[in-house]
């Protein structure tokens, strides 16, 4: 038979084998019409969905001539691969533009993740953002710093967002988490456009709600409940894309531009101390620029370049200083971070096919040409008594420079051999390095004094005349920046078979290892070790028809120690500090200040020395080295959290209808803390090595529920369901030293007041559930959307009861902190109350000539403006038998918490987990 792909580039074709199967290999996603023909048959004809890393598997069966064979339209459902045991969604962003969901600019990627089961915003079965891997277009967006996305992007120029949340196909590593892949947009046959502006006010939204017990305080302590002026200012993102051919079936480009208008500016005023206070305005903007030219160099090969890059610019963002130093607060504060990335698809026969991509994703701040623009030689001055701070800011931008290198060969093979085998295997690299240094002021020079001299209201911006200078109250501080770099690099193999052994039975057998090295230096921070992931699944259809389907499967996944996770180990934002005390030059100039600087506003060195009155830069009075003083080390033996998971499910499809039932269990360990060793760097200091706590463990379970159906031509509906709950060590999943477990020695306070197993808190949300609408009608000359979201979440884990403690004098002797968050799980954990909100849009698109047409809509955010009240955060007020007590009940360990219940204005208030009712309009145009 011949079949023909009818794609926004041409048309694709090929003849069947004599098996009757065909294969169209590194197909562009997006929509693709597949026409079958035979010269004894009818013809078949369907348009489909296609999915960006993800195969379409299609059963066609031709009928006798004169048949005709009805299709039946299935987008906007979820496309299920029955032959993965694999959980998750993908969504188009047509799809997600026509539901209420809320932008506020770029990195709003997490905000479309809702439909899919088992996650909230960017947790993924109780793992949060920092354990997620994010790709965009094959370039790892992910930040090794601190996790979580780290590449900017125009909601405008993304064409697809697939969350994987189990069930992972080896080709994917680095995480624990999930995966929220993302492919933009590219040019096509046709020329497309759109034009978006999206319009935000304060003045339109609701304010939060306040509870009983502020006008409970409010009348017992006699203070007025007021809220601050709200600012009748409209911010607008606006957002333009175009995407075309250059030459037709050839070469292909797609761009777009995103900017906020006007940029936002704020007023600040200077600080009263020496003079009336005077205002000045900070003046923020950013921008983002995407770019992407597509050769297709014949029907099976195609070149890719693409450009991302975003940038913001903070100027005057200086919220301290004095009417003296107005001028030299003008700073400018600037960051830029992107991507570059070629990219090669290949398809080398009918069965093989090649996928070579390089990449360098980069961010950088700081450095020349920010922060306040005293220059290099003036010092900054700070009052001690009101922190004032005078003469060239306050703060310098520190530097830094990072680039994620990645890259990677992959081949699929498709192959039969007791059943159909689509084999993905090949070679990744990636390479993080950033590099960076820090110093508190722009000059690296910092005087502090104390108390300004008597009339001193106007002094000279080259002198410096403040008040008397003396040894015991002013302080010169000279930094010397460290520079730091941080570079880790992974290698990778890994093979992923997809086995579909015949219409019934599929499985999914895979493999991934990984080579981790990292250093550090100048703290001469090393670490390696390699990982063995593998995954496992399968799949068995009942009638071999897609329809009903179970899944069983086993994976383990491998994350990445984030170096922020190692931060308290470097030195990189402490510069080397030596400390001068003021002695002065003698005569009429002794201790006015007159002599401190010379007339350029420089040190003047003869004035400056130690207690011995030795002076000069070389007669330091103290110097401190945060590499030779350092008592924080990182063990070398170090390894990444890793994941495993087990998941059972079963699929439901039909031509009008999906479902998906999961069952996920997961267990989570080799998490990094910071271990505590009493007198270990010297008698009474402690030392600290960061290393795998073998008791920090999380685990989840969840049972988790998808289900879309179409209603008709214009109504489809959806949601899922998840029950869960998610336990963990307190602190735990935070990673990198967060918990105190290992903070005070082995044994020397019960594990159960430091770290007890419980609901992890921010992740146990035992009930959670998102359903969503869309209508769409004809009505007049154009077209009526209606969408509709609305989510249900129990309440969530806050923390466990707990009171700050002291320790023993003993512990204290040998290094050991002074206090501890003494936790008391027999009380229980704090929970907050159950909410749900349900947001709505509402638009309207009219054609205006030919393919161009202008739409409007209106996102209403929480409708009915069912905000949950603000509460009380009661964890920390210990209760017992139903009584609260000024004091926390002794501990065993003599122990006495210090926290005393004692109400005021603002004891407990919060402004809980959702938003008040908030409008945003958005206009726009496309053809």
């Amino acid at each position: 038979a011949l079949v023909q792909a009818h794609t926004s580039r041409g048309v694709q074709e090929q003849r069947t084998g004599a098996q009757g199967e065909f294969n169209f290999r590194q197909m562009v996603p997006g929509t693709v019409r597949i026409k079958v023909s035979h010269k004894n048959a009818a013809t078949f004809d369907s348009a489909f969905t296609v999915v960006a890393n993800q195969t379409n598997r299609m059963d066609i069966k031709l009928g006798a001539q004169g048949i005709t064979v009805e299709v039946v339209d299935t987008q906007g459902l979820e496309a299920i691969d029955s032959a993965q045991a694999t959980t998750g969604i993908v969504m188009t962003m047509s799809e997600i533009s026509e539901l209420p969901i809320y932008y506020t600019g770029t990195n709003r990627l997490t905000a479309t993740t809702f439909r899919a089961p088992g996650s909230v915003m960017d947790t993924i079965h109780g793992t949060d953002s920092q354990h997620n891997t994010y790709v965009v277009d094959g370039v790892a967006a992910s930040d090794a710093n601190y996790g979580g996305q780290n590449v900017s992007l125009n909601n405008d120029f993304i064409d697809q967002v697939q969350v994987l949340t189990s069930g992972i196909s080896a080709k994917y590593g680095r995480f624990t988490g999930g995966v929220l892949n993302v492919t933009t947009k590219s040019g096509t046959n046709e020329f497309t456009g759109t034009s978006r502006f999206e319009i935000t006010n304060e003045k339109w939204n609701s304010k939060y709600r306040m509870p009983g017990v502020a006008y409970y305080y409010s009348n017992l302590y006699h203070f007025p409940i007021t809220w601050s002026p709200v600012p009748d200012h409209h911010q607008t993102v606006q957002s333009y894309t175009l995407t075309g051919p250059i030459i037709k079936d050839k070469l292909f480009f797609a761009v777009a531009y995103q900017t906020n208008s006007p940029e936002t500016r704020l007023v600040s005023k200077t600080q009263p101390s020496m003079g009336a206070e005077v205002p000045y305005t900070i003046v923020r903007d950013s921008y983002l620029l995407d770019a992407k030219v597509d050769w297709q160099m014949t029907l099976g090969q195609r070149l890719s370049v693409e450009l991302n890059e975003s940038n913001s610019r903070d100027l005057n963002g200086i919220s301290n200083g004095t009417v003296s130093t107005l001028e030299t607060l003008s700073g400018l504060t600037k960051s830029k971070k992107g991507y570059h990335s070629l990219g090669y698809l290949a398809q080398i026969s009918s069965s093989l096919a090649l996928d070579i991509k390089l990449n360098d994703a980069y961010s950088k701040s700081g450095g020349p040409g920010t922060g306040p623009t005293g220059g290099k030689i003036l010092p900054t001055w700070k009052e001690m008594e009101s922190s004032d701070v005078l003469d060239n800011g306050y703060g310098s931008d520190s530097q830094a420079d990072s680039h994620t290198k990645t890259g990677g060969i992959n081949l699929t093979w498709v192959t039969e051999a007791m059943g159909t085998h689509d084999v993905e295997g090949g070679f990744q690299f990636y390479h993080y390095n950033r590099t960076g240094a820090a110093s508190p002021t722009p000059s690296n020079y910092e005087i502090l004094f104390r108390n300004y001299a008597d009339g001193a209201t106007t002094p000279s911006l080259v002198n410096r005349v403040l008040t008397p200078l003396n040894a015991t109250d002013t302080v010169l501080y000279q930094y010397s920046p460290t520079q730091g770099e941080a570079d880790t690099k992974v290698n990778s193999l890994y093979v992923n078979d997809t086995w579909k052994v015949d219409a019934h039975w599929s499985f999914n057998l895979g493999l991934r290892f990984d080579q981790y090295k990292s250093a550090n230096n100048p703290e001469n921070i090393t670490y390696s070790f390699q990982t063995f992931a593998p995954r496992l699944g399968a799949s068995y259809d009942l009638k071999g028809d897609k329809r009903h389907v179970f899944h069983v499967g086993a994976a383990q996944y491998s994350g990445m120690i984030n170096q922020g996770n190692l931060a308290a180990a470097t030195v990189t934002s402490s510069p080397i500090t030596r400390e001068y005390v003021y002695i002065g030059t003698g005569g009429s100039n002794q201790g006015n200040g007159l002599d401190a600087v010379l007339p350029s506003g420089a040190i003047n060195w003869a004035a400056w020395g130690n207690h011995y009155g030795q002076a000069g830069m070389e007669n330091p009075n103290h110097v401190s080295d945060p590499l030779t003083d350092r008592n924080i080390f990182v063990d070398p033996n170090i390894k990444a959290p890793r994941t495993f998971e087990a998941t059972v499910g079963y699929a439901y499809t039909d031509p009008l209808q999906n479902l998906t039932v999961t069952f996920v269990r997961r267990w989570n360990d080799q998490f990094l803390d910071d271990f505590h060793y009493g007198n270990g760097m010297g008698p009474g200091k402690a030392k600290v090595v960061i290393k795998n706590d073998p008791n920090a463990k999380q685990n989840y379970y969840g049972l988790e529920m998808a289900y879309r159906r179409k209603l008709g031509e214009n109504l489809l509906v959806g949601g899922n369901a998840t029950w869960s709950r998610t336990f963990e060590n307190a602190g735990t999943n935070l990673g990198g030293a967060a918990s105190q477990a290992n903070d005070f020695g082995e044994g020397n306070i019960p594990t159960y007041q430091l770290n007890p197993m419980g609901p992890a808190p921010g992740l146990d949300v035992p009930v959670m559930v998102n359903a969503d609408a869309n209508y769409r009608i004809v009505l007049g000359s154009g077209t009526l959307n209606l969408g509709l979201v609305g989510t249900y979440k129990s309440g969530s884990a806050v923390a466990f009861r707990s009171a700050q403690a002291n320790t023993t004098a003993a512990l204290q002797d040998q290094g050991y902190g002074s206090s501890y968050s003494r936790y008391f799980p027999e009380l229980g954990i704090v929970r907050q109350p159950e909410v749900w909100t349900m947001d709505l849009q509402t638009g309207y698109e009219q054609k205006l000539y030919g393919k161009v047409a202008a739409y409007a809509k209106v996102n209403i955010i929480n409708v009915f403006n069912r905000v949950r009240y603000m509460t009380r955060d009661i964890s920390g007020t210990v209760v017992s038998q139903g009584m609260t007590f000024p004091h926390a009940p002794g501990a065993p360990d003599g122990s006495v918490p210090s926290n005393t219940f004692n109400p005021n204005p603002t004891y407990g208030l919060g402004q809980g987990n959702t938003f008040p009712r908030m409008v945003q309009a958005v206009l726009g145009f496309k053809f």
